[in-house]
């Protein structure tokens, strides 16, 4: 219950309402420029090693901001930054494991 009351404070409302216009301008600026073809498709490869990589960095950062009471202000580089991390580290994931993994479970299922 606290964890709800904590996400209605102004500050995260904020955090939330940037976050949703960033990833907007993301997958605008992969649908224009993305080696795949379309930004959808490159978040759609990422989305899993995304899921996985972003949680365990975001309760880090959180547990880093929140005691501190940092503003804003100070904050939102940092978050963009963040934000990026995770998406170059999903992106890795996907290229160094995923994929390696998933061609090696397709040799071993076809007989």
């Amino acid at each position: 219950m606290v964890f709800f009351s904590a996400l209605s404070t102004a500050r995260n409302e904020n955090l939330f309402h940037i976050a949703k216009h960033y990833i907007r301008y993301l997958a605008y600026y992969l649908n224009k420029c993305s080696q795949y073809g379309t930004g959808c498709d490159f978040m759609g490869k990422i989305s899993y090693p995304l899921y996985i990589v972003h949680y365990p960095v975001i309760y880090l950062y959180w547990n880093w901001v929140t005691p501190r009471h940092l503003p804003w202000t100070s904050v939102w580089p940092s978050t963009i930054l963040i934000a990026a991390f995770c998406v170059m580290m999903a992106y890795a994931c996907l290229k160094l494991y995923d994929e390696s993994v998933r061609a090696w479970l397709k040799k071993k299922v076809e007989i």
